[in-house]
């Protein structure tokens, strides 16, 4: 492979550990990952014209780590001056830029706050600029709800490999090639979810929640494992939170909680899910592992 990448070319880069199990979930979140790309495209060229398909197709794959070069390319355009030009390879570059950008921003592993999201924007516009896709008559902003929606595929995909996984992306951008680690979580200040959100569904139930990471401090959320996906929430009863910070309570890994906890479901326009979020309003038991294991919880 040549150190320069050809038009529109990127590559996904998948770390792993051999002879580990459950190799399929690798397969299921490279799947997920490149249906979350293909879906950031569509948003992408929306705010070009409605009717743009963008593809996403396989140039190679390489062993070792797992190595996928793909390609953003637009399948069909319906106006046919636009047929003529270079129009194809323009938009094509604006989406290996944008997707970049945006995955730059994810990397950072802490809340996407409205100031990220408004430099977020100026980039995605100078890149808009610098590929031309501003010139074409048609580009208006990247809508920021679907900024945060593509954010969250993104993520979820890679959250669906085995915890050792690692991906990367990788793309040539002003020159240079760039690499970016794409984190397994994404995190989005309540503001900015609030703002955006249309409708709300709440719900409060019984789960059982496997303690992932505490919070000691009490100022930040803990993180919990809900079935195969990892959540993070706030506690918000204060009583047995005072009595596991005074050590009348004590918890060691493996150890999971019963809790009633309320579930936010924020929508968008269209009824697409922006985010979801927790909070455990009262906890109702510990349950301690038969057979603890060797976990940091702190």
């Amino acid at each position: 492979m040549d150190n320069r990448y050809k038009d529109n070319q990127f590559c996904i880069t998948v770390e792993y550990e051999k002879l580990e199990s459950n190799p399929e979930q690798i397969f299921l979140g490279i799947a997920k990952l490149i249906e979350g790309l293909q879906y950031t495209d569509k948003q992408l060229v929306g705010c070009i014209a409605k009717d743009i398909e963008p593809v996403v197709l396989l140039d190679n794959i390489e062993q070792g780590s797992i190595k996928i070069f793909l390609r953003s390319v637009i399948e069909s355009i319906p106006d046919e001056g636009l047929e003529k030009c270079d129009i194809k390879r323009i938009i094509g570059a604006f989406l290996v830029k944008t997707k970049y950008a945006i995955l730059k921003a994810i990397s950072q592993n802490e809340p996407i706050q409205t100031h990220q999201l408004d430099q977020l924007e100026k980039e995605i516009d100078a890149y808009a600029q610098d590929t031309g896709t501003s010139t074409l008559g048609c580009y208006t902003q990247v809508d920021r709800e679907s900024i945060i929606t593509s954010m969250a595929r993104i993520t979820d995909a890679v959250d669906t490999m085995r915890p050792t996984d690692r991906v990367k992306f990788e793309a040539e951008i002003g020159g240079s090639v760039h690499t970016i680690s794409i984190p397994k979580e994404l995190h989005v200040d309540d503001d900015v979810t609030d703002s955006l959100a249309k409708h709300e569904v709440i719900n409060q139930n019984t789960f059982i929640l496997k303690i992932h990471k505490v919070d000691f401090m009490g100022n930040s959320k803990w993180e919990f494992r809900l079935g195969k996906s990892k959540i993070s929430a706030h506690i918000e009863d204060d009583d047995w939170l005072k009595r596991y910070k005074t050590g009348k309570i004590v918890l060691v890994p493996g150890d999971s909680l019963k809790v009633l906890m309320e579930v936010k479901m924020q929508y968008g326009k269209g009824y697409d899910l922006i985010c979801t979020l927790f909070k455990i309003i009262k906890v109702l038991d510990v349950i301690h592992t038969e057979e603890p294991i060797e976990e940091n919880l702190f």
